[in-house]
C-alpha cells in the first residue's frame, strides 16, 4: 500500500475521533456514542487505522478500503453501531446487502481477530 493513502487513512481515523469527542464533549444526548472513542482507539492501536478508511453519521463509525472519501454503497463496508455500556452491534454490508449482524462487547472485541474485519481487509483498496 503507498504511503499517501495509509496517511490518508490514518488521518480518517483522527477526524472520526475528533467528530466523537465534539458529539460527546458538546451535544446533549450524545452519551451513548462515547465507547465509539474507545473502538476508535483498538483499531489505532492495532495498526488497522493505516489500513481501513474511517467515516460517520452521527450514530455508527464505518469502514472501508475505499482510497476516496465517501464510499459507493455497493462497495464492502462495516458500520458499528453503539448501544452504550462498552454494547455496540456490527454489520457487514457488499452491494447494498447485509450479510453478517451482530452484537459485541467493546472488551471482548479484537479487530486482528475478528471474522469481518479480516473479510473486509482481504478486498483490495479502490
Amino acid at each position: 500500500m503507498n504511503d499517501v493513502i495509509e496517511n490518508d487513512f490514518r488521518s480518517s481515523w483522527i477526524a472520526m475521533h475528533e467528530f466523537f469527542t465534539d458529539l460527546v464533549e458538546n451535544y446533549d444526548g450524545s452519551q451513548q456514542v462515547r465507547p465509539m472513542l474507545g473502538l476508535i482507539a483498538k483499531f489505532q492501536s492495532c495498526g488497522y487505522a493505516a489500513r481501513f478508511r474511517a467515516g460517520q453519521s452521527p450514530n455508527y463509525l464505518m469502514i472501508s478500503r475505499s482510497a476516496k472519501h465517501g464510499s459507493d454503497e455497493n462497495d464492502p463496508s462495516i458500520s458499528f453501531y453503539s448501544a452504550g455500556n462498552e454494547q455496540f452491534n456490527l454489520r457487514y454490508w457488499e452491494s447494498k446487502r447485509q450479510l453478517v449482524e451482530y452484537d459485541f462487547e467493546l472488551s471482548d472485541f479484537e479487530p486482528t481477530e475478528d471474522s469481518s474485519v479480516q473479510k473486509l481487509l482481504d478486498y483490495q483498496i479502490h
